[in-house]
């Protein structure tokens, strides 16, 4: 018979990546809502005469250097197991 302690290795190693992907998932869904935001707020600038915004172009720059940032963490997340891709999905969905 299993004791308990030889199941903590087990769930921990499955709760983690669930966790993680929970928390992952609520963060990605909050970022494209303040990204959606901001296009929208820099769409409609220059029609109110605000000129000293950046253009959407120098914005896409922008935000593809805060993405080439972001690519250290990808091997940090293990976007390979279930549990990470169900947590992320999850957290995606009810954030």
């Amino acid at each position: 018979m299993m004791s308990i302690e030889s199941l903590y290795p087990v769930v921990i190693s499955a709760v983690f990546p669930l966790v993680l992907g929970l928390l992952i998932g609520a963060i990605v869904k909050s970022a494209l809502k303040y990204l959606l935001g901001v296009l929208a707020v820099l769409a409609v600038a220059p029609y109110f005469g605000y000129e000293k915004l950046p253009k959407m172009g120098e914005f896409i720059d922008m935000a593809r250097e805060g993405f080439g940032l972001g690519k250290d963490f990808y091997g940090f997340l293990p976007i390979h197991s279930g549990f990470f891709v169900v947590g992320a999905a999850i957290g995606f969905w009810k954030a």
